[in-house]
């Protein structure tokens, strides 16, 4: 069974996520509580002051395992950035069937669209990063232009997967509207905050729900 310090358990449990085999508080309001009786201070069930207040005060008894100990509720944060980029894929192709010639949406209702943009989402996610594995010497040696004729074939499968709702006319319809998506997507990305999941790790900014105490 894991062992939690009452400061470590009671911030997880109000993170929502608790390590494997740990045992945590019966609510919410009982780790705030304690949180309160424990450290003497009161940031209410604003989780980040709390991870703020643990990284300035950890200790060496904070560590509970052999590896580094790292609480963020991970789940929440895929779940919402996917959802938003749904949103945002859908919205994009709507614009990108008006602006470029030979990219057809059968109908412009909301469910139509969601599809796509659900679609358009998964392949996103799974298939582009393989093929750009895949072919990561073309990408170089083009100096990263090969990535525009990624995000057609992308857009090209999205629409043979769903024919009777995306039509596209050949490679440079979907070409233009690749380049046509992804800025449209990258200028609603910040518009609504969307976080880059791929960037999470040790090279980049840190989210603050992030705690991180090193084995000492």
């Amino acid at each position: 069974m894991t062992r939690l310090i009452p400061i470590q358990l009671a911030i997880t449990n109000l993170l929502g996520h608790l390590p494997e085999g740990a045992v945590g508080y019966a609510s919410k309001e009982e780790a705030y509580e304690d949180l309160k009786r424990i450290t003497n201070q009161d940031y209410g069930y604003d989780v980040r002051k709390w991870v703020q207040w643990a990284r300035q005060h950890k200790r060496d008894e904070w560590e509970w395992s052999n590896n580094h100990i790292l609480i963020y509720d991970l789940r929440n944060v895929i779940m919402r950035n996917f959802i938003l980029r749904v949103i945002i894929y859908a919205v994009g192709i709507a614009l990108v069937a008006e602006i470029v010639p030979g990219i057809h949406v059968a109908n412009d209702t909301l469910g139509t669209l969601f599809i796509i943009g659900l679609v358009f989402g998964v392949i996103n996610a799974i298939l582009k990063p393989l093929i750009t594995f895949l072919t990561c010497p073309l990408v170089i040696l083009s100096l990263g232009l090969f990535v525009l004729v990624i995000n057609a074939v992308v857009l090209l499968v999205t629409a043979s997967l769903i024919p009777e709702r995306l039509q596209i006319d050949g490679f440079w319809p979907a070409f233009l509207g690749g380049i046509a998506m992804s800025i449209i997507s990258m200028i609603l990305e910040r518009v609504l905050g969307v976080k880059d999941d791929n960037n999470r790790g040790g090279g980049g900014k840190r989210d603050p729900d992030v705690i991180i105490m090193d084995r000492r």
